[in-house]
């Protein structure tokens, strides 16, 4: 039986047999009523598939992800105007009428991909907050440069933000609102090459960013048959110097220079140490677990304004330090996502498994950061506040005026193994405790894989 090739499909001609792989399957946010499919022919060229969403359990009976059928006795329709996966301009539409006959593996892809470039993507960006849609969802390549740990909004929506850079060195993120679909661990996926599918191109804080959608998927060095000529491209790349759009590598002195007013919103880069940690201001704070409210201590414990006495809150951490370079220095707060990625513990884990109970005592793992040299990715607030939402590596190779200064850059290595070592024998909070307060008296003093445009 001869079969048509999904690049010849159109509207009003006579169907004929389709030899397909199926790829994926979702549920468009817009429409709950239809189920979409993407099928792929042996040319590597895709079209979308939808049938009834009530249906889904008796097509999930003999059909599935990634097994290959001849279809017949489908209708051809138009592909709708927006959100589309596929450039195509028809879709399929079948029902109990149509006939899956499965078929023997013959070489049909595993994948398909229609990955734009970055100018493509940048034409792309839409106005989420006006409710305006694209025509065409956006597959993207490129390599991870940074994860930021699944954060929890206001109403605890969980996300990923991914830093990706292209062979380019253009530099975007990529936050995936199914925590689900990014199956991989951090050390695993930061400098490997990152595929991304059906995203919307969008702007948050100046950085332009791809959304994930329903019908999205992520893959690491995915099995596309040149996965090794971009694995050869982007090997080689640095770190980038501006990290998003709008986020600047500059100096602290530079950074204070900055006229809070006119960039307020902005994000900046800089490579330095922390020199002190305040020990005159809490370094967490509560939330209540039911709310987006914050906590308040009270002798029944923890109190929530609307829930009364929470027995399971949520911690945070709100720390008050100073970074320096060999420029000058400057107050911060390093706020949740970034401490939690540069102390390695989650802040519950802190009070709850380490003990530390007391917020205006600081403990030991926070106190050992001082003088690692890393990059912190600074918000500058209209009243002057240094707000660090993340903290990545300061990688040796990397050549700028922010590097700390010898006295500080000397010390890290030792000061790191010496709070790995700390945290992993386990010691006992009423041992941390004692030490830090001697501490402190001593102190005071398809195929289709090449970018599209």
């Amino acid at each position: 039986m001869s079969s048509k090739r999904i690049s010849d499909i159109k509207l009003d001609e006579p169907t004929a047999p389709l030899q397909i792989r199926i790829i994926k399957k979702w549920k468009p946010y817009m429409k709950p009523t239809e189920l979409c499919y993407l099928f792929v022919d042996i040319h590597g060229d895709g079209i979308e598939a939808i049938c009834a969403s009530h249906e889904e359990d008796y097509f999930d009976s003999f059909i599935h992800i990634q097994s290959c059928y001849t279809l017949t006795k489908y209708v051809t329709v138009p592909s709708r105007t927006y959100m589309a996966v596929v450039p195509h301009n028809t879709s399929l539409r079948f029902g109990k009428n149509a006939s899956f006959a499965p078929l023997p593996e013959c070489g049909i892809p595993a994948y398909y991909y229609n990955f734009a470039n970055f100018s493509v993507i940048v034409s792309r960006k839409v106005n989420s907050s006006l409710k305006i849609y694209p025509t065409l969802l956006s597959d993207y390549i490129g390599r991870v440069e940074r994860i930021r740990n699944i954060t929890s909004t206001k109403s605890k929506k969980e996300f990923i933000k991914i830093l990706v850079q292209d062979e380019h060195n253009n530099v975007l993120e990529v936050t995936v609102w199914d925590k689900s679909l990014f199956k991989f661990q951090t050390e695993e996926a930061i400098n490997q090459v990152i595929a991304v599918t059906s995203t919307v191109v969008t702007e948050y804080n100046d950085t332009l960013q791809l959304e994930t959608t329903a019908a999205s998927t992520i893959s690491i060095n995915p099995a596309i048959q040149d996965i090794n000529d971009y694995i050869t491209r982007y090997i080689d790349l640095k770190i980038p110097t501006t990290l998003g759009t709008g986020e600047k590598k500059v100096t602290i002195a530079e950074l204070l220079e900055h006229n809070s007013n006119e960039n307020m919103g902005s994000r900046f880069a800089c490579k330095a140490t922390i020199t002190s940690i305040s020990t005159y201001m809490k370094w967490n704070y509560a939330l209540c677990s039911e709310c987006p409210n914050k906590l308040y201590p009270q002798t029944d414990g923890l109190t929530c304004v609307n829930d009364g006495v929470i027995k399971n809150p949520q911690f945070m951490y709100c720390v008050h330090a100073t970074i320096a370079d060999i420029s000058s220095s400057a107050n911060v707060i390093f706020f949740d996502d970034a401490m939690k990625s540069f102390v390695k513990i989650d802040c519950k884990d802190m009070v709850i498994k380490h003990g530390y109970t007391n917020p205006k005592i600081i403990p030991h793992p926070i106190l050992s950061l001082k003088g690692i040299l890393k990059v912190f990715h600074i918000n500058k607030k209209r009243d002057g506040t240094l707000a660090i939402n993340q903290v990545s590596e300061a990688l040796t190779n990397t050549t700028s005026s922010s590097t700390a200064s010898p006295k500080t850059s000397t010390t890290p290595n030792k000061l790191e193994t010496k709070r790995k070592e700390y945290i992993s024998k386990g010691i006992n909070s009423s041992h941390q405790k004692a030490s830090h307060q001697k501490a402190s008296h001593q102190k005071r003093g398809g195929k289709k894989t090449k970018p599209s445009g």
